[in-house]
């Protein structure tokens, strides 16, 4: 209701009246004066409706644009507006498809068919137009709908998505891929939310189906699906030799040829185009221009481009010809001329900025009184339900009269409106007789709107998949390398193996339905393991020597939590309606798992034992709100507060970070370090004696034992590992009686949160605050041009810079390239091996602005926070490693502002093998391709080492991290007496000569296969194989006989296992299937007994005995097959469901 209110508001008004008459009267362009931030917005949004025509909206930045989306989505609803970023910042590094892609192609398939839907409003800031594109009659030729019953040919249907941008893939799992598997066809449109897979019988669509792009299982059947094309320019007709062997892709496909095309001619003769700031626009178009025109020419002279692809971008002059002879509408904030624009129409409307109150609430409260009493319309905005309660509370308190709706969507005179909506500034609108105030004017920190991010289908960060060359850990033979699968023909039975190369010549061929006693080997930094001696008792001796290392692990922390249990503690209250004030104020959409977090930590404060929890998470996730609500909770309870870093920088950052946080609540907050004073240190030691100083934060000072507290309450620890053995010691002590809060930001693996979260307190977080942009990551050679105009473009917009050497030497001369590229610019540098006070200094000065770029070491990876810092330059970036770098990256983009990376290389100096791995793999960063996955890793295991301690690095790097940690998950679960209360499933030998494998025909992808054969051998029971073959069939089609039988082997070791029969073979003299019952407490006797009569003589033995013989009328393998699993289904206790294999049901 509160955007039909506002919209109703803005269209009565008499500036749109005027703006409307003179478009429809051919008066343009229209002038239009107005504050041009949330009042463009309204008036935008009212225009756009009133007038039901397409509409552009050019503004000159990509941040203004995203804001600009987000108001008019609030008023104008969230399928009507549509955004289209800029493809690059750097011109000429779009660095593959991405999201920013796939907006562009939905806005574009949206315009070029904007006469089939409802007309859509476009925001686009200027660089966004400065790419050419190919024209809309291409586009709407590689767009289409495919439907369950039309006829055509599977290869037709691939070429057209191929000639239309498509990426061929063996495995579907973003945007903008195709795959050819059979007669199964899966692609991913551009503008959809989940891909579709395609079933064709000849030349007829028989079935079609959405699907999980990360589980690709399907989901529900569908009768038809619409498709526009994966680029934005043509790709041209594909060869006719092309292959299309199923994963494949065609031959030397031709590159993109870009048109003379722009956004504007996707816009019909009706619509509509608006442009706000010009000058800046100028500004960006010329900037744009130079930097494309320096790249192309620098890469023609090295011979790395094309002379054709450097006309992919637009000049300014040539753009603003275009645009200039269509604009309809001009927003300026303050009346000057446009080049070639002479208006028809001006209006002045006098839409103003807001008064700011931040937080003073008597002002605030007079003030609308006032506004009231003078029968204006006043509206509040809130972006959550918990703010519209506190100020409706606020305001009722003080006698003021609200209305939380508008009756009939009208605003009355004299009325005040609490709605629910966002908006990224109020507007006062004087002769419209209208205030509107947002978060931002109201509270003493905006919160930010939510980023709404498509639902993405994530490639799951699994660094368990396997490729030829990686090292694995067999259990019982120890580590190997992987080799890949090989088909092995013995008397005639084919069956397909793992193939483990050990050391010397020794290799072993592990059978596909053992692949549960194979693990990758994983360890953290990369380190390369010793291959195993088959043979030597070596390894034996290794895993016993890990075991009782998890074992004495396990034991310790068992003891710690169960004497942590018997302590008491200050328990404290729920929470008051001060806290939910103050978690209110923070500036972010909380997300889910902060939320989790803070309510565990909060919950665990109040009770009587002390708490002693982990927060885990990435750099920049939140962990640091979640520690400053724990303080809040315990401050007003007049409990102190020690908030323990381990550096001197560190502890300036928090304790800034907190006296922003707490501004306006009634808490002391101090720091103890060294930029203290000897008397300030004793005067703040004695305010924690005499409990007047509520929150000290101080590196390990605080440790001394001159320091005494009136009341501590509360510990957090920010990144105990690195304490020294001392300081830790220090910590127990204090552990003892009070709430304890650790703070780690790196990353713990699942599988160890799984093992510890048994017998620790663990909280996750690991989705970053919603709100932020996502870094725009490039990897490019280093260019002065480039780097220069990226520092001059950050300083431009108030910001600063890190640049990164890896090397301390390197410093002094990055010093003077970035004095020769940006004189400007101030420029200061910090190493590790600077005086801690020296390098705090810098570092405080730095956060206070007094430089724009700072030259350091990767010292700034982790720990600081500098919020004004969003442009990262880093040299050499080959040099460092992956999950350095991904911590790097972390540095920028920690709040509104679209942040850049750019990680660069010397093209003329030498790269080693590990080098060039490492920059593929850097351009995998933005998104969850395999260079996040390394990143992970590395984070992960070292997460891991930093909560188990040093000690077990040795043990960890000896077995591999999922070895060691199934050894740790038992061993807890032993000390806890879980052993037997955990089924233990028994898999029986299948010894039935059929030929039971996966046809490389089938699955061609070996990477696949090996999944696929995996997921067979990790199934326990009927119905997990019944589950698995469903998948399996939904993805390739239907079962060849060799996949039926493994299938069929699958079931019958489960089935069998769970009776108690280890083992079956097939014993061709006697010409009978032999079963051996060694489990007999488990063999159903009385089912038996009835099964062996109905036989005829046919089935004899006794568990007694321990053996069962099934007489056959048959010695077909297959027949054979059949036989043992009607005999397992007779005797289980709950027959499966039908194991006939029928066609995909999505689940």
């Amino acid at each position: 209701m509160s955007s039909e209110s506002l919209l109703r508001a803005a269209a009565g008004s008499k500036a749109t009246r005027l703006v409307l008459e003179a478009l429809l009267s051919k008066k343009s362009p229209v002038y239009i004066t107005c504050d041009e931030r949330y009042g463009r917005s309204l008036l935008t949004a009212a225009i756009h409706r009133e007038l039901g025509r397409p509409t552009i909206l050019v503004v000159p930045e990509p941040e203004e644009a995203v804001e600009a989306a987000r108001d008019l989505k609030e008023l104008l609803g969230e399928g009507r507006v549509k955004t289209f970023p800029p493809r690059e910042v750097i011109p000429y590094e779009s660095g593959g498809p991405d999201e920013r892609l796939w907006q562009r192609l939905e806005t574009l398939g949206i315009l070029a068919s904007s006469g089939e839907r409802e007309p859509p409003l476009v925001v686009a800031p200027l660089a966004a137009l400065m790419r050419k594109l190919s024209p809309p009659v291409w586009f709407r030729k590689g767009s289409g709908a495919i439907s369950v019953g039309d006829k055509l040919e599977v290869i037709d249907f691939v070429k057209k998505l191929v000639c239309a941008g498509y990426e061929r893939v063996p495995m579907v799992r973003s945007r903008g891929q195709v795959a050819l598997r059979g007669g199964i066809v899966d692609f991913f449109s551009p503008h959809s939310s989940l891909p579709v897979r395609v079933e064709f019988s000849f030349d007829e669509v028989i079935s079609m189906r959405t699907f999980d792009p990360l589980s690709q299982v399907s989901q529900a059947f569908i009768e038809s699906a619409d498709y526009i094309p994966a680029d934005e320019v043509e790709k041209g007709n594909i060869p006719e030799d092309a292959s299309f062997i199923p994963g494949g892709s065609p031959p030397d496909s031709p590159r993109p040829q870009a048109g003379e095309v722009s956004l504007l001619d996707f816009l019909p003769e009706d619509g509509i185009l608006m442009l706000s700031g010009f000058r800046r626009c100028k500004e960006i178009g010329l900037e744009m221009e130079g930097i494309a025109h320096e790249i192309a020419t620098s890469r023609l002279l090295a011979g790395t481009m094309r002379p054709e692809e450097t006309l992919a971008y637009f000049t300014w002059e040539d753009l603003w010809e275009r645009m200039s002879s269509e604009v309809d509408l001009v927003f300026q904030g303050i009346m000057h001329p446009v080049e070639r624009l002479d208006p028809c129409t001006i209006i002045d409307v006098d839409l103003l900025s807001q008064t700011r109150f931040h937080g003073r609430w008597t002002d605030f409260i007079s003030r609308l009184r006032e506004m009231t009493e003078h029968g204006r319309r006043v509206v509040l905005l809130f972006s959550s339900d918990e703010r519209q309660d506190l100020i409706r509370r606020r305001l009722e308190e003080a006698g003021v009269r609200v209305l939380i709706d508008s009756p009939g969507g009208t605003l009355e005179p004299g009325n005040l409106y609490l709605l629910k909506g966002y908006a990224q500034a109020g507007v006062s609108w004087p002769e419209e007789r209208l205030e509107i105030f947002s978060d931002a004017e109201i509270f003493p920190r905006a919160r930010l709107a939510p980023a709404r991010r498509r639902a993405e289908g994530r490639v799951p960060l699994d660094w368990r998949e396997l490729r030829p060359g990686d090292y694995v850990v067999h259990i019982h033979h120890g580590i190997g390398q992987y080799i890949g699968l090989k088909t092995i023909t013995v008397a005639g039975v084919t069956r397909e193996y793992v193939h483990i190369r050990y050391a010397g010549e020794d290799a072993i061929y592990v059978p596909t339905d053992q692949l549960h006693l194979l693990e990758k080997y994983t360890s953290r930094d990369g380190h390369v393991p010793a291959l195993s001696r088959l043979g030597s008792s070596e390894w034996q001796k290794t895993r016993a020597r890990a075991k009782q290392a998890v074992e004495k692990l396990a034991a310790e922390l068992l003891r710690t939590q169960a004497m942590r249990k018997t302590r008491h503690s200050y328990q404290f209250s729920e929470d008051t309606v001060w806290q939910k004030e103050f978690e209110q104020a923070f500036e972010y959409e909380e997300t889910p798992d902060q939320a989790k977090a803070a309510e565990e930590v909060k919950r665990d404060m109040e009770k009587p034992v002390p708490m002693d929890r982990l927060l885990c998470g990435d750099v920049g996730y939140g962990k640091t709100e979640v520690a400053m609500r724990a303080a809040f909770k315990a401050v007003q309870e007049s409990k102190q507060v020690a908030v323990l870093v381990p550096t001197t920088i560190l502890a300036e950052q928090h304790y800034t970070t907190f006296t922003q946080r707490f501004k306006g609540y009634a808490v002391n907050i101090e720091v103890l370090s060294r930029f203290r004073s000897r008397k300030e240190q004793k005067a703040i030691i004695d305010g924690l004696r005499n409990g007047s100083i509520d929150i000290i934060i101080g590196t390990h000072r605080l440790l001394s034992k001159d320091v005494k507290f009136h009341d501590l309450g509360l510990l957090i620890i920010d990144e105990e590992h690195r304490f020294g053995v001392a300081q830790k010691e220090r910590l127990k002590k204090l552990k003892e009686t009070v709430h304890v809060l650790t703070l780690s930001a790196t990353p713990i693996p699942r599988t160890l949160n799984m093992a510890l979260g048994k017998i620790m307190d663990i909280s996750l977080i690991e989705t970053p605050p919603e709100g932020r942009f996502p870094v725009e990551t490039y990897v490019i050679p280093y260019s002065r041009p480039i780097l220069a105009e990226a520092i001059r473009r950050e300083i431009d917009r108030g910001g600063q810079v890190f640049y990164v050497c890896h090397r301390i030497g390197g410093m002094e001369g990055a010093v003077k390239r970035i004095n020769e590229m940006v004189p400007e610019a101030s420029v200061t540098c910090a190493h590790g091996r600077m005086n801690e006070d020296d390098l705090a200094r810098v570092v405080r000065d730095f956060l206070a602005g007094r430089y724009d770029v700072l030259v350091s070491t990767t010292i700034i990876e982790s720990g600081l926070d500098f919020p004004n810092v969003n442009t990262l330059i880093v040299e050499n970036a080959d040099k460092l490693g992956l999950a350095q770098l991904y911590q790097l990256r972390g540095r920028v983009g920690r709040r509104n502002r679209i942040a850049y990376a750019y990680f660069t290389f010397r093209p003329d100096k030498y790269i080693t093998d590990k080098g060039e791995e490492r920059l593929r793999a850097l351009k995998e960063l933005q998104g969850f391709g395999s260079g996040l996955k390394l990143a992970m890793r590395d984070l992960e295991l070292r997460g891991a080492g930093n909560i188990l301690g040093p000690e077990q690095h040795g043990f960890i790097e000896a077995v591999g991290f999922d070895l060691y940690m199934r050894l740790l998950d038992k061993a807890i679960a032993e000390l806890e007496g879980r052993e037997e209360e955990e089924k233990r499933v028994i898999l029986a030998e299948v010894n039935i000569p059929v030929n039971a494998y996966l046809p490389g025909w089938y699955i061609g992808d070996e990477q696949q296969r090996y999944t696929a054969y995996k997921k067979i051998a990790g199934c326990e029971s009927w119905e997990d194989v019944d589950r698995v073959e469903r998948e399996i069939r939904d993805i390739y089609g239907n079962l060849p006989a060799e996949t039926i039988n493994l299938l069929d082997v699958s079931r019958l070791r489960v089935a069998l296992g769970s009776l108690g029969i280890t083992a079956v073979n097939l014993d061709q003299r006697r010409k009978a299937l032999l079963f051996k019952v060694e489990v007999p407490h488990l063999f159903p006797e009385d089912k038996f007994a009835n099964v062996a009569r109905d036989s005829r003589g046919r089935i004899r033995g006794s568990k007694e005995v321990g053996l069962i013989e099934l007489f056959l009328p048959d010695l077909s393998p297959e027949k054979a097959l059949g036989q043992a699993l009607s005999f397992a289904r007779e005797l289980l206790p709950r027959m499966p469901g039908d194991a006939t294999h029928t066609s995909c049901q999505p689940e």
